[in-house]
């Protein structure tokens, strides 16, 4: 029931919720993987957001325009300067 709650709100939020994990049987072992695998995202989120911050510092100190295109060319990102 509680790993239930947690995928759920996990989901929902993307916020963490440790399981207790219980010992040897199958709800423990589902639990021990749910866990690792909010600690697996969370951490490679962190990563993204640290990524993003550094090329939006970037952009933002650029004094040329810059826009980059997807495969149907609409922009999917401009810096100040590109706006103009």
């Amino acid at each position: 029931e509680q790993l239930t709650e947690a995928a759920g709100q996990f989901a929902e939020t993307g916020a963490a919720t440790l399981i207790p994990e219980t010992s040897g049987d199958e709800v423990g072992v589902l639990s021990a993987a749910f866990n690792r695998m909010q600690e697996s995202l969370a951490e490679r989120w962190n990563e993204l957001r640290s990524g993003n911050e550094r090329l939006q510092g970037i952009m933002r100190s650029m004094e040329e325009g810059v826009l980059a295109l997807d495969s149907e060319e609409r922009v999917v990102l401009a810096n100040d300067a590109g706006r103009l």
